[in-house]
Formats: C-alpha cells, sequence, structure tokens
C-alpha cells in the first residue's frame, strides 16, 4: 500500500508542476491600480545582445519575441527584497531587481527588440502597477511593509492581431509561469 501511495503523490506533484500556470490563472489575479514609464535600453552590450538575435530571427513573431525578452530578463535579473535601482541598464549591470526592476528590463528589452527588427510600431506595452490577490484575498493587506503595498508586471498588445498578453516576469522567473491574468 506504501508504494501506492507514494506513486500518486509524485503523480500529484508532477500535476501541480505541468499545470502551475494554469493553476496559479485560476486563484491569482491582478488588478491594475497605476501604471509605469517605460525606460530605453541604453546598455551597449546589451543593445549589442539584442541586435544580434534580432538578426537571427528576423521574422520572429510577437510571441517569440516576448518569449526572448522573457528569457533575457530572468537571464540577467535576481529577485531582491529591497529598494533597487529600476532603470532598465543599472538591473543589466547589477543583476539586481525588484518587481519594478523586472517589468522595466523587460519592457525595455522588448522595445529595443523591436527597434532592432523595425517593428517599434507592432506592439503597444504598459508596465502596470497592481495588487495582486489570492482567492480574493489581497496579498497586499497581508503586511504592513510598504515593499509589498503594490506589484509590477506587464502588458504587451500585438497592434497587427489585438491580443493583449499580460506577464510578470518575477513570477516567470521563479517559477516558468509565462502568462498572468
Amino acid at each position: 500500500m506504501k508504494g501506492k501511495k507514494r506513486y500518486r503523490l509524485l503523480a500529484f506533484i508532477l500535476l501541480l508542476i505541468l499545470f502551475r500556470g494554469q493553476l496559479f490563472r485560476l486563484c491569482a489575479h491582478y488588478e491594475p491600480v497605476g501604471e509605469r514609464t517605460i525606460l530605453v535600453v541604453n546598455n551597449q552590450d546589451l543593445q549589442r545582445e539584442i541586435a544580434k538575435w534580432a538578426a537571427e530571427n528576423s521574422a520572429a513573431s510577437v510571441e517569440k519575441r516576448i518569449a526572448y525578452s522573457r528569457k533575457l530578463t530572468a537571464k540577467t535579473a535576481s529577485f531582491i527584497m529591497r529598494s533597487a535601482s529600476g532603470q532598465p541598464d543599472d538591473v543589466y549591470v547589477t543583476g539586481q531587481a525588484n518587481c519594478v526592476g523586472y517589468a522595466r528590463l523587460f519592457a525595455g528589452i522588448l522595445e529595443e527588440v523591436n527597434k532592432a527588427m523595425g517593428e517599434e510600431r507592432s506592439i503597444s506595452q504598459a508596465i502596470l502597477v497592481g495588487e495582486l490577490s489570492l482567492f480574493g484575498q489581497s496579498l497586499h493587506q497581508l503586511t504592513n511593509d510598504p515593499f509589498w503595498q503594490d506589484h509590477d508586471y506587464n502588458q504587451v498588445t500585438d497592434l497587427k492581431t489585438g491580443e493583449v498578453y499580460f506577464l510578470d516576469v518575477t513570477l516567470y522567473d521563479y517559477f516558468g509561469i509565462r502568462w498572468v491574468e
């Protein structure tokens, strides 16, 4: 009997891992309460890296450009639980960011990707400041620490198709969840 329980537990854990994105979107909700400005990437090393990818992927769809920008952001940044620069170039150099830095670095990279591909007008972006709730309970009310009072995430709209993508690059970096709602 022990063997069956172990296999059931392993199967349950595997299902949780495989369907983590769907489960997260079912349980968690982002409510936008504001926006932050998108800042440009000026770091020449980062610009060269992006230009190289853009040249090698000249026919990349908006989804592929988002995926590249998300992966590069996650590769570059590590989450810290304190104030940090929200400047994309600073995040690229230090490798440290909170949710503001992640969201701004992602937006800056995606803007640079589109610029390098001559597709500046193919998307619209917003960095949304939101409140996160789990099962309808605001997570921000659980603490008095100002650091946890809101959370930044990104909205990307494909202007050709009208498709709207919401993503939280911080969440992607640690849990591999590509899209949020």
